[in-house]
């Protein structure tokens, strides 16, 4: 007996498996403090994003180089007279971010007002303003100098370039924590004629915590180069332009 060979037709299944790669979340960045010298020319807010805070704090605290000394810098344009100029009031912020997320919780400002006396003076005076909006309390110390704008060269301090009397460099004075009361630094520039000459004024702030802004040359404190003097025989006045320091 012959056994009929049974013929099976098997279909094929195919299974296809899409693998899809886990999705991992973005990790929050580690929480950090910060504070500094917010730009003269930007609101500021009471929260900000980690992206754009980070962005301002490196526009605030790049670190480069002027002429006489590093990051002294022109803070603003308003000249008001032949013998007053006053700078942008310069903001001072301090916060802290968790995650994504920050928020400006201590808010101040600082301002120098450079008054020129005229005629035959050899004298010009800084007035140190400062004030808060908001949170922790702050102090500042202040600092002076005195340069010699020297044409198409590097600008000297009025002490190294002549001795003419011109006041040495050196601190000049400060207002409390929570004191908010202005520093007048009257100093006098020197008695020779015809020259070019400029304030400096360094400004350390310091909040209650103890911890210090920091300027646009990554250094604590607000580098301010104050406008050109031109000094002539009778007469005293700020220049009709100025160097920045930019």
């Amino acid at each position: 007996m012959r056994l009929r060979a049974l013929g099976f037709t098997t279909a094929a299944v195919v299974a296809i498996t899409l693998v899809t790669a886990p999705v991992h979340a973005v990790e929050p960045p580690a929480p950090k403090s910060f504070t500094f010298f917010w730009p003269s020319d930007k609101p500021v807010p009471h929260k900000i994003s980690r992206a754009e805070l980070d962005k301002t704090e490196r526009q605030a605290t790049v670190r480069t180089m002027e002429e006489t000394a590093p990051g002294f810098r022109l803070r603003g344009n308003r000249k008001q007279s032949d013998y007053v100029f006053v700078t942008n009031r310069q903001p001072v912020v301090k916060g802290g971010c968790n995650g994504f997320d920050c928020q400006i919780t201590d808010l101040g400002w600082v301002q120098i007002k450079q008054t020129i006396f005229g005629g035959g003076s050899d004298r010009w005076e800084m007035e140190v303003s400062a004030g808060h909006d908001r949170g922790m309390d702050f102090s500042v110390d202040t600092w002076y100098a005195c340069a010699v704008n020297i044409p198409s060269a590097r600008d000297e301090y009025c002490e190294d370039y002549r001795d003419d009397g011109a006041d040495i460099r050196g601190e000049a004075g400060s207002m409390p924590t929570g004191v908010y009361y202005p520093v007048f630094i009257n100093r006098g520039f020197g008695s020779w004629r015809p020259i070019k000459k400029f304030p400096m004024v360094h400004l350390i702030a310091t909040w209650e915590d103890g911890s210090q802004p920091k300027g646009d040359d990554g250094d604590p404190g607000l580098k301010a180069r104050m406008w050109d003097t031109c000094i002539e025989a009778d007469s005293t006045k700020l220049c009709p332009v100025t160097g920045t320091g930019w």
